[in-house]
């Protein structure tokens, strides 16, 4: 329950830290600026949990799930978001014409 509470912490510690951060260097959001904030807010909780688990608790990667092998659902995964940036490239053509 503590290692729970811990990365709860350390996420919204973080994720909010960034958000001051950004705030206060006189940020704004809808700007491009704002998306990269965002974009970055999403790595938090992975950087969070490889963290606790090689650095505090001292214990593989396997643990959580993370392997750096290639399996079948790597490519998938890379295949589907190539697929996807042509389906949007297409749709925006389509609504330009």
């Amino acid at each position: 329950m503590a290692r729970s509470w811990t990365f709860i912490l350390l996420t919204f510690g973080f994720s909010w830290a960034l958000i001051l951060g950004f705030y206060l260097a006189g940020g704004e959001w809808g700007t491009l600026a704002s998306t990269f904030v965002a974009l970055g807010m999403m790595f938090i909780p992975a950087l969070v949990a490889i963290y606790l688990q090689k650095v505090k608790d001292k214990q593989p990667l396997r643990d959580i799930g993370l392997r750096w092998s290639f399996n079948r659902w790597w490519w998938v995964a890379w295949l589907a978001l190539v697929f996807r940036q042509f389906d949007i490239f297409l749709l925006n053509n389509s609504l330009i014409r």
